[in-house]
């Protein structure tokens, strides 16, 4: 997780234990664009070994601790390479618009852009979460054991 703040609280929150797959599932409605806060949660299901359990655990915090910060900084960077040569090419022209103009229509698309990348991240992190909850109900847990 790349939000300190989060870390933070997450550190001060009792410990919450999942051990079924529906306390699984009920993680991912957690997971949203402006809920930072997180549960400090530990897995542990009676039927699978410290080690398997230890190794979902590190997965379900994979993606239920997502906050989209990675692909929000990678659409970033390639929005600010596009726009380089948008006016390397002269599709967008700094003597047209002027300097300021051309900033602002930057930072606008770069918001936009990023803002797409988080929400994406988020939604790949809840589908994830939802799919390996799945398998969980349906005892599909080989790569775990």
């Amino acid at each position: 997780m790349c939000c300190q703040k989060s870390v933070r609280e997450q550190a001060m929150q009792p410990e919450t234990i999942i051990s079924s797959g529906a306390s699984l599932k009920s993680l991912v409605h957690e997971i949203g664009l402006f809920k930072t806060a997180r549960k400090n949660i530990r897995i542990q299901f009676d039927y699978l070994s410290d080690q398997a359990n230890a190794n979902l655990q590190e997965q379900v915090r994979k993606y239920y601790e997502a906050c989209g910060c990675s692909q929000g900084r990678t659409i970033g960077v390639i929005t600010l390479l596009g726009f380089v040569v948008l006016l390397l090419t002269g599709v967008v022209s700094v003597r047209e618009l002027g300097i300021a103009k051309t900033v602002l229509f930057y930072f606008l698309c770069s918001f936009i852009t990023m803002l797409i990348g988080k929400i994406v991240g988020l939604w790949q992190a809840r589908q994830q979460l939802i799919k390996l909850a799945t398998d969980v109900e349906n005892d599909r847990l080989l790569i775990f054991e």
